[in-house]
């Protein structure tokens, strides 16, 4: 398949926590840290509104945003084309919980766009990177990302329009990734060199 249709996959790394004093902890529990990615091929850039507010403007397709930091609770997210004040291309509620990081993919075809949200919300041990895969393809089958380092499947049988939970590898070394048809060996993309930060 072409790189245009190829599963989407998102990887995220964050520190280890550091001393804090009240105050910040209290500010980081009632606020959330949001990246935006566009994963609808067939749209073209994106304003990505929250409550009404443009918090990412002209996101293009394959891209993800600068993190921004928005309170935490309940918000309608909206996505218009950019530079345009209409129509709404998709509104969806959505929950930020505090002190978390939020990865909003959107997905889908001409149909629906879905949002996917890639929550990261305990920091990995020293060293170590945090992964996940978010399968953004609307019209795909269900597929296996295997670590093709050692043949290991990392996240089976994934479905469309869905992420998983994540796991943490060694960030010391690059990796290669394959995604297959799951449950098969026919290759449908790889991801080679991959750097956990």
């Amino acid at each position: 398949s072409s790189s245009s249709s190829r599963p989407s996959a998102a990887a995220t790394t964050t520190n280890a926590p550091m001393c804090a004093s009240p105050e910040t902890v209290q500010k980081a529990a009632q606020t959330a840290l949001v990246r935006f990615t566009h994963a609808r091929s067939d749209l073209g850039a994106l304003d990505v509104l929250i409550d009404g507010v443009k918090v990412f403007a002209n996101v293009s397709y394959g891209a993800e945003s600068i993190a921004q930091v928005i309170e935490a609770g309940s918000h309608t997210l909206e996505l218009v084309p950019a530079n345009q004040p209409g129509p709404i291309v998709s509104s969806t509620p959505i929950t930020l919980t505090g002190n978390v990081v939020h990865r909003l993919i959107a997905a889908g075809d001409v149909t629906q766009t879905v949002t996917l949200d890639v929550a990261q919300g305990v920091a990995p041990a020293s060293g170590q990177a945090t992964i996940r895969f978010a399968h953004a393809l609307a019209d795909a089958a269900n597929v296996d990302v295997v670590l093709a380092d050692d043949g290991r499947v990392l996240f089976g049988d994934v479905a469309p329009q869905s992420a998983t939970d994540g796991i943490d590898l060694d960030a010391s070394k690059p990796y290669t990734f394959e995604v297959y048809a799951a449950g098969t060996h026919q290759l449908l993309a790889q991801l080679p060199n991959v750097t956990l930060m």
